[in-house]
């Protein structure tokens, strides 16, 4: 088989496994409504002790031949990991369920790029997923959560880990 037709086959193949089980599969379990908001952050408390998180984000860098395309291609599929890739990136519960995700960014994207030209992020931004819901949290208003890698801006309702910081016992533990 030509190269253009094997192409065209995986995306068929591929066009045809997201149509049939996405739906179960990945939007299903992404809340629609405020009370299934809810129990995502009740989830996460229970099994992981995490406070208003109600979801963890991460991407993983697939191997993968050089496309066509020359220098460019080079340059743009070359990961930090200095490999050939396409990121995929995902969001699952605390019951490791795909919330949302998306495959196909050349390797060389970072993580946060890639969040934040998704729809989510805008949402999450204008806060029309936290939708009112806050818990306090000895004495401060916490907003529902995501939990990221050291690869994901900060934002209020994007909690990622300290980097390069020196913290006394008192602030690592929050004692």
């Amino acid at each position: 088989c030509g190269r253009s037709t094997v192409g065209m086959v995986v995306d068929e193949v591929v066009e045809a496994i997201v149509a049939e089980l996405w739906e179960e599969h990945v939007s299903k379990h992404f809340s629609k409504t405020e009370e299934q908001f809810r129990q995502k952050i009740l989830d996460t408390e229970e099994l992981w002790q995490f406070p208003c998180c109600w979801a963890a984000i991460d991407g993983c860098q697939i191997p993968l031949k050089c496309p066509d395309g020359g220098l460019a291609a080079c340059k743009k599929y070359r990961n930090f990991k200095l490999f050939y890739s396409t990121v995929l990136m995902g969001i699952v519960d605390a019951k490791y369920r795909f919330l949302c995700g998306g495959c196909g960014f050349p390797g060389n994207s970072h993580d946060s790029t890639i969040f934040h030209s998704t729809r989510l992020w805008k949402d999450m931004e204008e806060q029309t997923m936290q939708s009112g819901i806050a818990k306090d949290v000895v004495g401060i208003e916490v907003s529902p959560l995501i939990v990221g890698d050291s690869a994901f801006l900060f934002r209020s309702w994007l909690m990622k880990p300290y980097t390069y910081a020196v913290l006394t016992p008192e602030q690592r533990y929050l004692l």
